[in-house]
């Protein structure tokens, strides 16, 4: 709270800052509009929540669980019949070729099969090297490979997860992590460790394999993800992710105005998420007008490529009847109810009216 309380007084203090640069500088740094005038590039923009966005869309192609992938650990057990004993289990781990060395029969190409697959290529290969005439195979999967992945930043609960390593995405580690927070910004920054894709041959089941093999010589890379620009993400966006990748969702960027001048509790506000604000929700934000006849409204806006500010000559009189003079606030706006000679005038009169005619005559 105290930290959320300073950076609220620091944000107040840059906007009263920017109005005294505005004012001292004149109207040489800044040009002047009317809501209606404003061009298109200092109009507010409506921003949307992420947490409404379809994260579907950063999600990869399903890939087919039944099947065996690089790294998966398979329980396996081959009998003749003719034991005296019970047959031997074998714990085999699949290879990045996907394949298995399972004992007395050898190599076997497995990965991209599903388990009864499975079963007949290690039955079919005993018998092609006459090992065994009719050998009964059972496979059954013991253990996915997965991936250590970190989530950080503006999910519910940032931590280290494992992920199974095939097909995991940026989406299942969103998942992981228990979804967006309300902190959350648009920004999602998916930093790779230094790796490489192995791709590896194309199963008869058409599936194609992959691992990520140690490279030194291989950068770190980052993919960043705009969730407010979702439609325009390519269709060769990386969203993978593998072992040691780190997922950080950034927090939104401020999204507040500063309320000051005639008004009761002149103060920093937050803009609600998804909502349009407009100058006299300002007011109302900031408890009403301290003189109830003012009617000036400035509003200072800085432009994103960081030129000059911009003002915005607002009347609260015509605000009342039009939405178009309602100008819409934009974050990082400061709206100042100026004082006119109206304003002096009816204040001075009304400030002399509450210490009364009394406190002037002596003796009464």
């Amino acid at each position: 709270m105290g930290n959320d309380e300073s950076s609220r007084r620091c944000r107040l203090l840059r906007r009263m800052l920017l109005l005294m640069a505005v004012t001292l500088a004149g109207c040489r740094a800044a040009t002047e509009y009317k809501p209606s005038e404003l061009p298109l590039e200092l109009l507010a923009q409506r921003e949307s929540s992420p947490r409404h966005v379809d994260l579907s869309l950063i999600a990869r192609q399903a890939i087919n669980q039944e099947l065996i992938y690089p790294g998966d650990a398979l329980e396996v057990m081959l009998a003749t019949g003719l034991e005296e004993r019970e047959p031997q289990t074998f714990v085999l781990r699949v290879d990045n070729e996907g394949l298995v060395d399972v004992p007395l029969v050898g190599v076997v190409a497995v990965g991209g099969q599903s388990l009864l697959d499975a079963e007949q290529a290690i039955r079919q290969a005993s018998v092609d090297r006459e090992i065994f005439k009719h050998p009964h195979v059972s496979v059954l999967m013991k253990q996915r490979k997965t991936f250590q992945v970190r989530v950080m930043g503006a999910v519910e609960t940032p931590g280290l997860y494992s992920l199974p390593a095939a097909g995991s995405d940026v989406l299942g580690a969103l998942v992981a992590a228990g979804g967006l927070s309300d902190k959350a910004g648009s920004i999602i920054e998916v930093r790779h460790p230094n790796a490489m894709y192995s791709e590896l041959a194309q199963q008869p089941s058409q599936v194609r394999l992959a691992s990520f093999v140690s490279s030194p010589d291989q950068p770190a890379r980052t993919v960043r993800l705009d969730l407010s620009r979702m439609q325009d993400l390519a269709p060769s966006t990386d969203l993978h992710v593998e072992d040691g990748t780190i997922v950080v969702v950034k927090e939104r960027e401020d999204r507040s105005i500063s309320v000051i001048g005639l008004v009761k509790r002149p103060d920093t506000y937050e803009l609600p998420e998804g909502e349009e604000v407009r100058v006299l929700d300002a007011l109302a934000m900031a408890g009403g007008l301290t003189v109830t006849v003012a009617d000036k409204v400035r509003v200072i806006r800085q432009p994103e490529d960081g030129s000059d500010p911009a003002l915005v000559s607002v009347s609260i009189r015509k605000a009342k009847k039009s939405a178009q003079e309602n100008l819409v606030l934009a974050a990082g706006d400061v709206v100042v109810i100026e004082e006119t000679p109206t304003t002096v005038v009816v204040d001075t009169i009304r400030g002399f009216f509450r210490f009364g005619f009394t406190g002037a005559i002596p003796g009464l």
